[in-house]
């Protein structure tokens, strides 16, 4: 043979396999294609590149587990979120429970908790209406701002405030003073006998025939305790709230009382409510008071309190002003006018009482664990606005001071 010949046969082994290879490589694709389940068999290593991609995890279908699902969102069903793991970051201690019932918004709070309700607008002019002036009385309560002045008075508070101690007498002249810049148009006495000091904040009427409106609260503690709900977020709620109503004018007079000595038997309130009765007779002038101890112990965000009187006019008034103000909180209602507090010495002396509580006891109470971190400041502030919305309503706001 000839190199022609084999150059020609050479060509012809080269076409050939070329053949052979092209035919190869496409029954290999047409049996990827078919999937590990297709006729032929093959290795099925093109399958995963053709299926379609995995569900994200968490979506709601047959490979989704719950445990997935709470992996990716935790809290968020009812199987992975419990209430003792959301109180856990609420520095509050949740082993004593709540009696009111568990509000919708514990495990999400709403967005405005702890801010007033959004149509607090103040209407401009003093030709506002008495629901408009009392909108804009609450709106002036800020729960930052309550707060940085509980945590100022629990720091002068150190180890102590019991009932003439220099810590108490320094925290009366500390109260004077803020609401000597804060509130000028408030009148505040200090009623000092034997080495005791209450402090009465007076908001002057403008009809005698109106008669006066009493909010009262203790401020002493027993000792070695900075006693912060008891009753620090009651006796300091007193000038919070009078260094509102002070920027406001109403018919009948108001006066915010700070009693000392409550834990040594009532000594102040007594002192205070005896010699009241010989000016201002109980119905006749003085209509009504209402009692705060123990008011910010709310550690699963309940918005509970209880509102103990038997008077159902000042029972009612607080519903009224829960529900048209849009507060939000749940108010147990009950009787009785001496409930251990400063709403007895009121009562023996004839004058209509209402004592507002927590909707439970603090595992704190007369402790040393009684501080600040202890109290709901949301809670709190809307104890303080449906306190004043009641007296407020009572007494007729008329205008607002110049």
């Amino acid at each position: 043979m000839n190199f022609s010949n084999r150059l020609d046969l050479n060509s012809l082994l080269v076409f050939a396999a070329l053949f052979l290879a092209c035919g190869s490589t496409n029954e290999t694709t047409d049996r990827g294609s078919t999937g590990a389940g297709g006729s032929g068999g093959g290795s099925g290593m093109s399958d995963a590149a053709n299926e379609p991609p995995p569900d994200p995890p968490g979506d709601m279908d047959a490979t989704s587990s719950d445990a997935t699902l709470d992996s990716v969102t935790p809290g968020t069903r009812d199987g992975s979120s419990s209430d003792a793991s959301r109180d856990t970051s609420t520095r509050m201690d949740v082993a004593t429970p709540d009696t009111a019932p568990p509000r919708p918004d514990v495990a999400t709070p709403m967005p405005d908790a702890g801010t007033p309700p959004l149509d607090v607008t103040p209407p401009p002019g003093d030709a506002s209406g008495p629901e408009d002036l009392i909108r804009e009385m609450l709106a002036r309560f800020d729960v930052v701002e309550l707060e940085a002045r509980y945590r100022e008075l629990e720091a002068k508070s150190l180890p102590d405030r019991s009932a003439k101690s220099a810590n108490y007498l320094a925290i009366t002249e500390w109260v004077r003073d803020m609401l000597a810049a804060a509130a000028p148009a408030a009148v505040v006495k200090f009623d000092e006998w034997e080495g005791y000091r209450n402090i009465e904040i007076t908001i002057a009427g403008t009809d005698p025939a109106a008669g006066v409106y009493f909010l009262g609260g203790h401020l002493d503690s027993v000792k070695n305790t900075v006693a912060m709900d008891d009753n620090g977020s009651g006796g300091l709620g007193m000038a919070l709230i009078a260094r509102v109503m002070a920027h406001y004018r109403f018919k009948a007079e108001i006066r915010c009382v700070i009693f000392d000595a409550e834990e040594l038997g009532l000594i102040g309130s007594a002192h205070y409510a005896q010699a009241l009765k010989a000016s201002c007779e109980p119905q006749t002038c003085g209509k009504a008071y209402i009692n705060l101890d123990e008011v910010a112990y709310d550690p699963q965000d309940r918005r509970g309190i209880r509102v103990w009187s038997d008077s159902t006019e000042l029972k009612n008034l607080h519903t009224q002003v829960n529900t048209t103000y849009g507060l939000g909180l749940t108010l147990t209602l009950g009787t009785g006018s001496c409930h251990r507090s400063d709403d007895c010495s009121f009562s023996e002396q004839g004058y209509p009482t209402v004592y507002n509580f927590q909707s439970t006891q603090s595992p704190y109470y007369h402790l040393p664990g009684d501080t600040a971190d202890t109290l709901n400041f949301t809670t709190l502030t809307k104890v303080l606005q449906i306190a004043t919305g009641v007296i407020a309503t009572a007494a007729v706001p008329i205008g607002r001071v110049p």
